[in-house]
């Protein structure tokens, strides 16, 4: 507890020496002649006090008064309860708008009003001379308000931060801050946020002052730039005390092969509690339930689905998916919408000097025209007249790589463009044993890896965009990866040479998973994919319109005029062009909510203080100096009105 102006509090407490003064040189009463006296008998009897009564009334008057002298000093002198910012010459307010400060116990107060408040009452500690600077951040930082010293344009900016549902990020926030508080110092960085690891990136790592303050030494050593001189950071922790949470953590919708019209949808929920959580997933179809899942999470556990999806005929169908949970405190986790993308026949090209039979026999098996459209060429049939979605190169490679399909290689004859190959002699090494770095890879749905012998032709290297799947004993045999936007494939393999492959199912479900993890950069784009909310897309059209299922139309409508936007809003969007996707959550940053420090500076600094007496205390003073004159009013001159 302390006051602002120390000086003026003291000018004007000195006036409490003159009700002091009157009270120990009361003037001595006086005979004064009257024409009447019925009145002052009246009041003689309403006044018959004993004397120590009449001492007790003028010394509560006494006291009372000098209440009310020192009462209003105190609210001139700007008496508050704040933790002081001792000789700062700037402080910059760095706010959280994160989706995770949504988080509320019932109906109590999001953490992001608790860091509206927190900011308020830390800012009626400062002087008038201490500018301050406002900024908020979520996946990227902003700059609401420039050094100010003026407190009602700082109150309001402080109260215009509004909750965005998209992951935090504070590095770049707090980079940001030191560099605008190193302007001018001394300077302090007030961090208002829901987690007590503020540096903590989108993956979760984590970045301590000390770390940072470690590395601007070392640059300057070095003579490197740095982000400037040290600025105190102190870390405002809002979170709440014992936080239950579930929500949706990854998305991914696939296409099972061989089946037309189904998918199978990977889903992935994450629970933050101290006690294991029931919770119940909800799948609906276009806003019909299709089926329910009950869950048990352990504390900071996870649980794995995968659900099946019939879409049928239809096209552009909504998958929704809702998990609830009793105490859940983070409603913006909860719900998940992407749309189940639009079928069309995945055209194939497949290009072979001498064409496998057995790769023939796997492509013809994997469906109708509906599903999949399989051109197959000779070399002179590169390039295609007609753009295809996928090409297959069996043993044959063309003279320039192409940037524009995807690209599935089938035992490589060298190296080209990312394949990095070197063909092996006297037909081949026999592989026996197949060892899958990835179980869960797209490419091995349904693929019986521990029953396969292959004989690999070639030697490939691995890292870069090509990362192996299928590992044997001279190196990689199967491997994926994507660059540039392009998906590329390499099977180091002969499938006629090979003992086991041809002959089993799993060769044509190895091509098929191949054609529709390649096509989906291509035939699916944007549509179909559930993206992350904060990232930044090029969309054609002139409007972005965001959808509800269950409402329709709701939210913003933005301008597009061929710039990138931010997915800002959790939904189904649709341009003016045709284009739709959808955007979720789906950070396990976010779900996972801290739970608030046991000796968090909030803490202590709370400790024997009662919620109303923080802060500034000069409302909480004039409102009690008018309690005292009406008090006193109504103690020692109630009877005027008679």
């Amino acid at each position: 507890m302390r006051f602002l102006y120390p000086g003026l509090f003291l000018g004007w407490a000195l006036l409490a020496l003159v009700p002091v003064v009157l009270y120990l040189f009361r003037p001595r009463p006086r005979t004064v002649r009257t024409s009447t006296l019925p009145f002052f008998k009246w009041l003689a009897r309403e006044h018959q006090d004993s004397t120590w009564l009449k001492w007790l009334k003028h010394l509560l008057s006494l006291l009372l008064s000098i209440l009310v002298i020192l009462a209003t000093a105190a609210a001139l002198g700007r008496l508050v309860v704040a933790p002081s910012a001792e000789s700062l010459k700037t402080v910059v307010v760095l706010v959280d708008r994160s989706a995770s400060m949504a988080a509320r116990h019932g109906g109590g107060p999001t953490r992001l009003d608790e860091a509206k408040r927190l900011a308020n009452e830390r800012l009626a500690g400062l002087s008038a001379g201490v500018g301050v600077v406002v900024m908020a951040y979520d996946r990227r930082p902003e700059v609401l308000l420039s050094r100010s010293m003026d407190r009602r344009q700082v109150l309001r900016a402080i109260d215009s931060i509004e909750l965005r549902p998209i992951p935090g990020d504070a590095r770049d926030a707090l980079r940001l801050a030191r560099r605008l508080a190193a302007l001018e110092t001394p300077a302090g960085i007030w961090h208002v946020t829901d987690t007590s690891a503020p540096d903590r990136g989108p993956a979760g790592n984590t970045l301590s002052d000390e770390k940072a303050a470690a590395e601007d030494a070392a640059k300057q050593e070095e003579g490197q730039s740095s982000d400037g001189p040290p600025v105190a950071v102190k870390h405002l922790a809002v979170a709440l005390e014992q936080p239950v949470n579930v929500g949706i953590t990854a998305v991914e919708l696939r296409r099972l092969p061989l089946a037309r019209a189904r998918f199978e949808a990977f889903v992935q929920v994450q629970c933050a509690a101290s006690e294991p959580v029931d919770a119940t997933l909800e799948i609906r179809l276009d806003n019909s339930l299709v089926a329910i899942r009950n869950l048990t999470l352990p504390p900071g556990g996870k649980e794995k689905l995968l659900i099946p999806v019939d879409a049928g005929e239809d096209a552009d169908r909504v998958l929704s998916l809702r998990l609830s949970a009793e105490g859940d405190v983070l409603p913006l986790d909860n719900v998940v919408y992407t749309r189940v993308p639009r079928l069309r026949p995945v055209k194939v090209l497949w290009i072979s000097e001498s064409p496998d039979p057995f790769t023939e026999l796997a492509l013809s098996t994997l469906g109708s025209d509906r599903d999949i459209e399989v051109l197959q060429g000779a070399p002179g049939a590169w390039p295609p007249e007609e753009p295809v979605d996928v090409a297959i190169f069996d043993g044959w490679f063309p003279k320039q790589w192409p940037e524009d399909v995807s690209v599935i290689v089938v035992n490589p004859p060298g190296s080209l463009g990312p394949v990095r190959a070197v063909a092996l002699e006297n037909g081949g090494l026999p592989l026996d044993v197949l060892r899958a770095t990835d179980e869960g890879h797209p490419l091995l749905y349904g693929v019986a890896t521990d029953r396969i012998a292959v004989t690999q032709t070639a030697v490939v290297q691995s890292g870069g965009p090509l990362e192996p799947v299928w590992v044997g004993t001279s190196g990689p045999v199967l491997l994926a990866g994507e660059a540039h936007g392009q998906r590329v494939a390499v099977l180091a393999l002969s499938p006629q040479h090979s003992e086991q492959l041809p002959l089993m199912s799993s060769y044509p479900l190895l091509i098929g998973n191949a054609i529709y993890w390649a096509a989906e950069g291509g035939i699916e784009s944007a549509r179909g994919k559930n993206l992350r909310t904060g990232e930044m897309i090029k969309l054609e059209g002139d409007t972005l319109t965001w959808l509800q299922p269950e409402k329709g139309p709701a939210g913003k409508t933005v301008s597009l005029s061929g710039r990138a936007v931010e997915l800002d809003q959790i939904g189904l969007w649709e341009t003016g062009s045709g284009e739709t996707g959808s955007a979720s959550l789906l950070s396990p940053r976010e779900t996972l909510l801290p739970a608030a420090p046991e000796q968090s500076e909030n803490k202590i600094a709370a400790a024997g203080e009662t919620s109303w007496l923080r802060g500034d205390l000069v409302p909480l003073l004039l409102w009690s100096v008018l309690g005292l004159l009406l008090a006193e009013s109504w103690l020692f001159h109630r009877y005027l009105a008679y």
